[in-house]
């Protein structure tokens, strides 16, 4: 779990609802939503954040790993976005999402119940922007951050041509199970301020 002195916990009801949104997936996964404390009014949903992870956990092959393990999903404003890409990533300026590998994603192996497996990190103010630019919904493009940002604990990542092929790939194919439209269809502006 992230620490963060801006941390805002959910509260427990909907962390309890994003359990049971979990908990109905094949990989059990837990969600974590933490919001920012200007993000409050812009976040999505819990429950919609939960199946976005699971949806991408289970397209990715990952089968029953991540049983039970919990993964944090913080929208953050740009000024903490530009931090932590400062931080990790050396890059002095906001992004629109970063993961943050766990103690269980260390190596990748059946985990024992309540491992942390990442933080995905989402710049809210950013993304809306993009969206717009994008002439996306703003939820559609939410929902392909959070599965790339998923799909980055699990190891995939855009380094070459090849992986950022495959990578895009299974991105459409979540999307799609999820009935959002494929965010790399033609004419599509994609952001150049990702991870």
């Amino acid at each position: 779990m992230l620490a963060n002195s801006h941390c805002r916990m959910m509260p427990a009801r909907l962390i309890e609802s994003v359990r049971f949104c979990a908990s109905q997936m094949t990989n059990k996964l837990k969600v974590e939503l933490q919001l920012a404390p200007d993000a409050t009014d812009e976040a999505p949903g819990a429950q919609c954040v939960a199946r976005w992870v699971n949806t991408a956990c289970e397209f990715s092959g990952s089968g029953e790993l991540l049983n039970d393990c919990c993964v944090t999903v913080r929208m953050v404003d740009e000024a903490e976005s530009q931090h932590l890409n400062f931080a990790f990533r050396q890059q002095a300026c906001p992004t629109n999402v970063l993961a943050f590998p766990g103690a269980a994603n260390q190596e990748f192996l059946p985990k024992e119940a309540g491992e942390e497996f990442g933080d995905i990190v989402i710049c809210l103010p950013l993304v809306q922007r993009e969206a717009a630019e994008q002439h996306k919904a703003r939820d559609a493009h939410l929902a392909h951050l959070v599965v790339h940002g998923t799909l980055h604990l699990l190891g995939f990542c855009h380094d070459d041509a090849e992986s950022a092929r495959s990578m895009e790939e299974l991105e459409v194919k979540i999307l799609g199970e999820l009935g959002i439209p494929d965010p790399y269809a033609a004419g599509v502006v994609v952001s150049e301020q990702r991870c």
